[in-house]
């Protein structure tokens, strides 16, 4: 037994070679380093896609009041994380099967849909980069609109209870000048609900360590920082969304990197299959 390179594609021999018709060799690319780094990267992907999966159910379980906060319910962040992780499993899966079969019809399915893909996710990143003012501005917005309703019996849902998620989530009070904004001041009123019976008290959700009534008499521009938190909400929710979409565009980059990889091994994969093919 032995081999020999036929443009470019790895051919096995029982016997002694000979210049026959290349239906008389097997094709063999187990010894392809390009075979292996492809089908380790769609490794990579597959565990990536289960990874991202976990990440999206934790966001769809987790991540309401953040979602609520900017007034699109139907709209879920987690959703969307877990799709994202569907579609890096199969394109993993599809790059694996593909590799190790040599299945020809599979490298070509792979190669397109891994374009496509980045494709996309390319689009997605300059769309989040453009589009990341235009979220600043809708925390403002929405923070504005919900602080008014906080309290109001019939906005538990849309405004009460995000804003106490938030709250104790981030470590913050108030929208933007921390626990003032809780107050009846002319200045810095922004929860015009509040105020017409908590004039000076902040809401315990504002509170370090959560006890009754341990918002009292703490909504002033210069509260009791051991008791209260002293940051307005917006400048919080601005840098945690900052962040997360600057750790998003990253993984996006890795991804997007190994996804490359694969598109070139695939590629050369399918070409050397498919001479292999054509020629015997």
């Amino acid at each position: 037994m032995g081999y020999i390179n036929q443009g470019g594609i790895r051919l096995e021999y029982i016997g002694a070679p000979s210049s026959k018709h290349l239906s008389h060799y097997h094709l063999n690319l187990n010894g392809d380093c390009t075979k292996w780094i492809v089908f380790s990267v769609n490794l990579l992907l597959v565990f990536g896609g289960f990874v991202v999966i976990g990440l999206g159910v934790y966001v769809a379980t987790s991540a309401a009041p953040y979602q609520t906060w900017f007034g699109s319910e139907s709209f879920s962040v987690g959703y969307a994380t877990l799709s994202i992780g569907c579609m890096l499993t199969i394109i993993g899966l599809l790059g694996c099967c593909g590799t190790g079969s040599h299945s020809l019809p599979l490298l070509i399915a792979y190669v397109i849909l891994v374009a496509l893909v980045v494709i996309l996710q390319v689009a997605s990143v300059i769309t989040l980069y453009v589009f990341s003012e235009e979220l600043n501005n809708q925390i403002s917005t929405s923070g504005t609109s919900k602080f008014k309703l906080y309290g109001e019996p019939n906005s538990v849902t849309i405004a009460t209870n995000p804003i106490d998620s938030v709250q104790k989530e981030l470590g913050c009070c108030g929208l933007t000048n921390g626990p003032v904004d809780w107050s009846n001041g002319r200045k810095y009123s922004t929860a015009a609900y509040w105020i017409k019976t908590h004039s000076t008290d902040v809401p315990e959700s504002c509170c370090r360590n959560v006890t009754v009534n341990c918002g009292q008499m703490q909504a002033l521009k210069s509260p009791n920082a051991d008791v209260v938190f002293t940051e307005g909400c917006e400048t919080k929710l601005k840098d945690f969304f900052k962040a997360n979409t600057n750790l998003a565009l990253m993984a996006v980059g890795v991804v997007t990197l190994l996804e490359m990889v694969g598109l070139c091994g695939g590629y050369y994969l399918r070409k050397a299959i498919s001479r292999y093919y054509t020629d015997s």
